[in-house]
């Protein structure tokens, strides 16, 4: 299993909150064929929604989970 960054694992515990859990709602890494690559798939819905988790460092060297939907940014 690769090794995830603070930000994914971020992400995971903000679906774990939502109730949702690893391979029965959401999968790590999914493999989709080329030319899609993304950090998540939400199972919760068909066919599927796509996450791209992105780390941005900040002067405290803290992380923030950012991940895009639908054109429009969110985060926590």
């Amino acid at each position: 299993m690769p090794e995830r960054y603070p930000s994914e694992l971020l992400f995971e515990r903000y679906l774990n909150s939502l109730g949702y859990n690893e391979g029965a709602h959401f999968d790590y890494e999914p493999d989709l064929g080329p030319p899609e690559h993304p950090d998540y798939r939400l199972k919760t819905v068909s066919p599927g929604v796509l996450f791209e988790v992105k780390s941005h460092s900040r002067e405290s060297n803290q992380s923030k989970a950012v991940w895009k939907n639908d054109g429009k940014d969110y985060g926590i």
